[in-house]
């Protein structure tokens, strides 16, 4: 895309400037704010244009940080059955981009003398059986990069409604599948996405905090970084700024919600 070409570019600029003696600054004319405005604008559009034209996005949002300055570009609507604006309080389900939240709270966690990033999995659930492979196992730090072992799904897991991607799956269940299960690769040795190494994680970040994990989200991170309308929720909130599902196939298919762990609170969405 031509807009990140652009952002290349200026950094392999300032990098090469670094090996030399920079010479002399020269005046330079600078435009005004809104001519920047304008043509920033302009950039922005020609990089989103062709995806909402050529494939099937319904809105795009672009955000510019730009110093202490925050900038918003905003394309589509919220919804596939009517025109309803799209703007910068708009509220999107963000699904598994919030495993990112589980990873940033398991550091947290350590500089609060709670854990070790290196910790046994097992030590923190002691009345759990977990797999191990060649006398290896599963750590804190493997279940936050993918690399327990564990597939993405647990082997008893099943749909029960084909259209919200639902189930009643219990802490109970994943235990117990866990205590049979063989991992197929020795923990560490290979990248395998999975919900379950995160379910996991966010289980022993309950216990060792004494606190539900949607209480961590809400005081460890989402307070204190000022993100005053992010969540966490079983279904879809009922608000008039949630952008609603868009499937090409079927325009006025009802919101859904993620297939989710009841329990396993690191994979139910988060907004």
């Amino acid at each position: 895309m031509r807009f990140a070409r652009v952002v290349v570019l200026l950094c392999l600029g300032m990098s090469g400037c670094e090996e030399s003696p920079a010479p002399a600054p020269r005046p330079r004319a600078v435009a005004p704010k809104e001519t920047r405005a304008s043509d920033e604008a302009r950039l922005v559009l020609e990089v989103v244009q062709p995806f909402l034209v050529e494939a099937p996005y319904r809105a795009i949002g672009v955000v510019v940080v730009d110093g202490s300055d925050t900038r918003f570009h905003v394309f589509g609507s919220r919804r596939m059955t009517n025109a309803a604006p799209f703007d910068p309080d708009t509220t999107f389900e963000i699904g598994s981009v919030s495993k990112v939240f589980a990873g940033l709270l398991l550091v947290d966690a350590e500089r609060r003398g709670e854990l070790a990033l290196d910790d046994p999995i097992a030590a923190h659930l002691p009345d759990w059986k977990l797999p191990s492979r060649d006398g290896n196992a599963m750590t804190l730090r493997h279940a936050a990069t993918h690399s327990t072992g564990l597939p993405m799904m647990p082997d008893n897991w099943i749909r029960t409604d084909p259209v919200l991607h639902t189930t009643r799956y219990t802490e109970t269940m994943f235990r117990d599948n866990l205590a049979t299960h063989a991992l197929a690769t020795t923990p560490g040795a290979k990248y395998v996405y999975s919900n379950q190494g995160t379910a996991l994680l966010g289980l022993v970040l309950e216990r060792r905090s004494g606190s539900k994990y949607s209480a961590l989200l809400q005081t460890r991170l989402f307070e204190p970084l000022g993100m005053s309308r992010s969540g966490r929720s079983r279904w879809i909130p009922h608000t008039p700024k949630v952008a609603g599902a868009h499937s090409a196939g079927s325009p006025t298919r009802r919101a859904v919600c993620y297939a989710r762990m009841v329990r396993c609170p690191a994979i139910e969405p988060t907004w």
